[in-house]
């Protein structure tokens, strides 16, 4: 009888043990496939930001292209280049010129300043409360000399 009882104490004891530790081993895998689900539900997101910010610097620089062109084009009508040609006394007569017509394209962080080849700006697109662009800047004085600002195509 002693050995019965010793046989089911340890039977008992083994059943115990080994519920145990499937109960541990299934509480781990709990804890790591949430933390796994977490880590991949982070990735994806963080997948998801790195891909929208390459769509809009792709699209931002396909609109660069093109509003540089179409910077070009205003510049290139003999209209502006008269008014510019004839001084301060048409700054007004080319503002309202500017205003009529057709708006340039409008990216972020970047602004469009009309100057004379003496460098008086006549009209931008900064935004009055900003500070405004003069002939001192490099930029200013970079167009001034045939030259492109960096990053304009």
């Amino acid at each position: 009888m002693r050995q019965r009882l010793r046989r089911s104490f340890s039977g008992k004891l083994l059943t115990a043990a080994l519920a145990l530790s499937l109960g541990l081993i299934v509480g781990i895998s709990a804890v790591l496939l949430v933390s796994r689900d977490r880590q991949t539900t982070g990735a994806a997101v963080s997948n998801a930001d790195n891909r929208a910010h390459v769509v809009r610097e792709a699209l931002q620089q396909i609109t660069a292209f093109q509003a540089s062109a179409a910077a070009d084009r205003l510049a290139g009508q003999s209209a502006l280049r008269s008014m510019l040609a004839a001084g301060p006394s048409q700054d007004t007569a080319l503002r309202s010129l500017l205003k009529g017509s057709a708006s340039l394209i409008e990216l972020p962080r970047m602004f469009i300043a009309v100057v004379g080849s003496d460098g008086r700006v006549v009209d931008t697109t900064m935004p009055a409360n900003d500070p405004q662009p003069d002939s001192t800047l490099p930029s200013i004085r970079a167009a001034l000399g045939g030259a492109r600002q960096r990053g304009a195509p």
